[in-house]
């Protein structure tokens, strides 16, 4: 965690063509060193109160910017066209009151079957080796994402 100093953002940059075009940035940590960033929203530097980094299991790093904007005044109150009532259930995700229905997505059990795949061929690894830390390392990436 960065308060409003011990940070610096640099070299911000245009990549990619067409719709894979990116924004990347360096940023200066103090006592860390140098990231490059893939910036997903535009942000003004000034506003910027804090920057925490975080690691994930997977080994991906993430960077959060904490920006301070004024509260925005007179939102408008109309009152909405169409309205829909939501019943959620165990079954459907939701059931909507004009008789469309969402189903429940469940991520877990469509990747199950890579996790056992994975686990499966981490458990005859040799214990410390370096492949078997390679396949640690692909199991913790298809686990977290």
């Amino acid at each position: 965690m960065y308060p409003q100093s011990g940070w610096k953002l640099s070299d911000t940059r245009e990549v990619g063509l067409g719709k894979n075009k990116k924004r990347k940035a360096r940023l200066r940590l103090s006592k860390i060193g140098f990231f490059t960033l893939v910036i997903h929203r535009e942000f003004p530097e000034s506003q910027v109160s804090q920057v925490c980094v975080k690691l994930n299991p997977s080994g991906r790093i993430y960077v959060i910017f904490l920006v301070e904007e004024a509260e925005t005044q007179g939102q408008s109150s109309k009152e909405p066209k169409n309205a829909v009532g939501v019943d959620l259930g165990l079954t459907r995700l939701a059931t909507l009151s004009d008789g469309r229905f969402l189903e429940n997505p469940k991520p877990l059990e469509r990747s199950l079957e890579r996790i056992r795949v994975l686990q499966r061929t981490l458990s005859r690894k040799r214990f410390l080796s370096k492949t078997g830390l390679k396949q640690r390392r692909n199991l913790r990436r298809s686990t977290s994402t």
